[in-house]
């Protein structure tokens, strides 16, 4: 009766396991299906939109020499490097009092740092960084994010610092570099993870994998054979939902051959 039990536990324990690998790349799975919430952000005027139209491939955002032209963010969905990403490009940020259309304009910004999975942080590279610059800095701080130093194309002026050792110097006006920034916003996004793991990217099927994993620790601690036949019924229904096929008996038979209920 030990062994078997201990065999049977070993089973379920290494089923858990690989439960376990599922549910970790199931963040991941949705992502992918949903989309990364991309931002990009930086002080006004500093190239904001003209990138945003670069990633997006057309004039999405309207582009104006005058700073603040965009009053409120612009949401475009895109296909970069193989990921689908929800591109954002918002208002600028200012550290001082603004009127009320910017000030709103900036909580909505705030909200999308908050919800971002990457933040695009852009500074002009033909003017000095200011205090705008380390405010913006300042907010993203302890976001995912890439730092970017925009306007190659003009005399730079932006001294190089230990903030921006690290940046990616590009034009987005010209396009200089931008197939670089493309390939950083990938290897970003996208962690390293086995192709061999199945991407579960359906909230149901999480909830469904989640519920068996549950049953099946519970049969795992089960004190009587009793317990741990209705906690394998239980799990299975699960696979039954996920799969369509209800197969309690057969599995429920090659399981307990050797391991008799009231033993």
């Amino acid at each position: 009766f030990t062994e078997d039990r201990t065999s049977i536990n070993n089973t379920l324990e290494a089923v858990i396991q690989e439960i376990d690998l599922l549910l970790d790349g199931a963040e991941l799975g949705m992502k992918i299906k949903e989309g990364y919430k991309v931002l990009i952000m930086g002080r006004a005027n500093v190239g904001k939109s003209t990138l945003f139209n670069r990633l997006v491939g057309y004039d999405r955002a309207i582009i104006h020499k005058e700073p603040g032209t965009t009053r409120d963010y612009l949401e475009e969905g895109i296909e970069l490097a193989g990921l689908y990403l929800r591109l954002y490009d918002t208002a600028g940020m200012l550290a001082n009092k603004c009127d009320e259309p910017d000030r709103i304009a900036q909580e909505r910004t705030m909200e999308l740092i908050e919800q971002s999975d990457l933040i695009l942080l852009m500074f002009d590279g033909s003017e000095p960084m200011n205090e705008q610059d380390v405010f913006l800095y300042d907010l993203a701080k302890s976001k995912n994010k890439l730092l970017l130093v925009n306007k190659i194309d003009l005399n730079i002026r932006l001294t190089e610092s230990e903030i921006l050792s690290d940046s990616i110097k590009l034009s987005a006006k010209t396009g200089k570099n931008i197939d670089i920034l493309k390939q950083k916003i990938k290897d970003k996004l996208l962690p390293k993870f086995s192709s061999e793991n199945l991407l579960l990217t359906r909230q149901r099927h999480i909830q469904c994998m989640k519920k068996i994993r549950d049953y099946l620790k519970k049969a795992v601690t089960a004190d009587f054979s009793e317990t741990v036949a209705f906690e394998l019924n239980a799990a299975l229904d699960c696979i039954g939902e996920l799969t369509g096929k209800i197969m309690h008996k057969e599995v429920l038979d090659r399981i307990f051959e050797e391991f008799c209920i009231g033993k």
